[in-house]
């Protein structure tokens, strides 16, 4: 393997072990939770890595994770029920605003990995103790990881089964992160959101 020189366009990447890919994608899953960063200690193999990945919070209950695909069959609450994906909060003003490319949820092209670029929750909080839904753009304020829109009163989401809806911002935040978990249980009434 060639070494990456800095600006050699003919270098090739290093290609990172199993060890360190498990360690930031186990890591990235966890939010450094103590159950998942012991697993971390001895890594096997890439199944090891995905068992690892579905046993936190988001593998049991979100669509998109890296490297474990999920099948409609483990969309257990149901296709209408549960979000697929959404208009993704910005900063108007940060950084260049929406056309300039350089906020961090929006410097690298969507489809980069799992990244702020592409990533976005359902169970963020404000200060640590509230759910916090949706949001609606505001300048000034940097949320990388929300969904929102510029939208007045609400964004659209777009449903496991294909239909697109409109989600006020004043939605539950209980309620918003039950349409984002699979297998929850819950079958929420459309005039919910």
């Amino acid at each position: 393997m060639q070494t990456l020189a800095m600006g050699d366009p003919t270098a090739t990447p290093p290609i990172p072990s199993d060890s360190v890919i498990y360690s930031l994608m186990v890591t990235a899953m966890s939010n450094g939770s103590a159950a998942a960063q012991a697993s971390l200690s001895s890594p096997t193999t890439v199944e090891h890595i995905k068992s690892v990945i579905m046993s936190t919070s988001a593998g049991r209950g979100g669509i998109f994770l890296p490297m474990v695909p999920v099948a409609l069959a483990q969309v257990l609450d149901g296709t209408s029920n549960t979000f697929l994906c959404g208009e993704k909060y910005m900063d108007p003003l940060g950084n260049g605003g929406y056309s300039g490319g350089m906020q961090h949820g929006d410097n690298w092209p969507a489809f980069c990995g799992f990244d702020a670029e592409s990533v976005r929750g359902d169970d963020r909080t404000d200060s640590g103790t509230n759910l916090e839904g949706p949001l609606q753009d505001q300048p000034g304020y940097e949320a990388n990881y929300h969904f929102g829109s510029p939208h007045a009163g609400m964004l659209n989401m777009a449903f496991c089964d294909g239909s697109v809806h409109q989600i006020s911002y004043g939605i539950s935040g209980a309620i918003y992160t039950e349409l984002g978990n699979r297998a929850d249980g819950a079958a929420i009434d459309a005039s919910m959101y």
